[in-house]
């Protein structure tokens, strides 16, 4: 029996007529057809052409890039996420420009009294001042009707009781310290009608005649001459406002009486 022969590829019959091609040249082309696209291949031939995958070929050029697409639609919202940790504390901004002044608060409570601070410097001395109006020539403390003379006029009584004259007084009133008493002096020109006759003057306080009295400025002398007198006693009355006043009399016969003065001094 004869041996079978094999079957030639695909591959092979390609092979052989390229290589007819190249032998004959020009003159096969111009007596044959050239094949120069596999859909010049029969299909069911060109199945069986297919040969084994060949190795990849390098890498092509990076083309160019594409014009840019249209905008997609917005998608739906996802959904809220955790709440991330606090982050760190920024730096402090500038100070921001003043409000407007509010309205006044309420007046709080006073205070305590602070203590004393130090004495300050002794300041300059000011200018002098004007002259202040002439004063009583009396030492301070002292009060009285007027300076001597103030009554001048003679005037007489025969009141055994102790009286005003024509003209009252004089008269004083001041303020008796808590001790109660105060230092009191009468003065006056007296003159009594005869030897025998004798001239007092004395004193009341808010009007009631003081039991001093009858042992007060007493004078005699008669016709022979004008005498000034004067006495000097403490008298004691409650504290407070008072008024002192002078009052005369007469044993007996006319007094006479000119140049009267009270003087009334505070004691502590």
């Amino acid at each position: 029996m004869g041996k079978l022969l094999r079957k030639p590829s695909p591959t092979m019959i390609i092979a052989c007529l390229a290589l007819l091609v190249a032998s004959t040249g020009t003159s096969i082309a111009a007596s044959h057809y050239l094949i120069t696209s596999t859909k010049q291949i029969k299909p069911s031939v060109l199945a069986q052409l297919k040969g084994a995958k060949g190795p990849r070929g390098a890498q092509g050029d990076t083309g160019t890039k594409g014009d840019t697409g249209t905008k997609g639609d917005t998608g739906t919202k996802g959904d809220r996420g955790d709440t991330g940790s606090k982050g760190d504390t920024g730096t402090k901004g500038d100070t921001g420009a003043v409000g407007p002044q509010g309205n006044t608060g309420a007046k709080g409570d006073t205070g305590a009294t602070g203590d004393t601070g130090p004495q300050g410097l002794k300041g300059d001395t000011g200018d002098k001042g004007d002259t202040g109006d002439t004063g009583s020539p009396y030492a301070e403390g002292w009060a009285s009707a007027g300076i001597m003379g103030g009554i001048g006029t003679n005037q007489t009584t025969t009141s055994t009781y102790p009286v005003d004259l024509a003209t009252p007084g004089p008269s004083v009133t001041v303020t008796v310290p808590a001790s109660g008493k105060v230092l009191l002096t009468l003065s006056a020109g007296t003159l009594s009608s005869t030897q025998t006759t004798y001239a007092y003057m004395g004193f009341s306080i808010d009007g009631t005649e003081n039991p001093l009295t009858n042992g007060a400025l007493t004078a005699t002398g008669g016709s022979g001459g004008p005498n000034e007198y004067s006495w000097t006693t403490v008298a004691t009355t409650t504290s407070g406002s008072h008024v002192f006043a002078a009052k005369y009399g007469a044993y007996s016969g006319t007094a006479y009486f000119w140049d009267r003065e009270i003087i009334v001094i505070p004691l502590p």
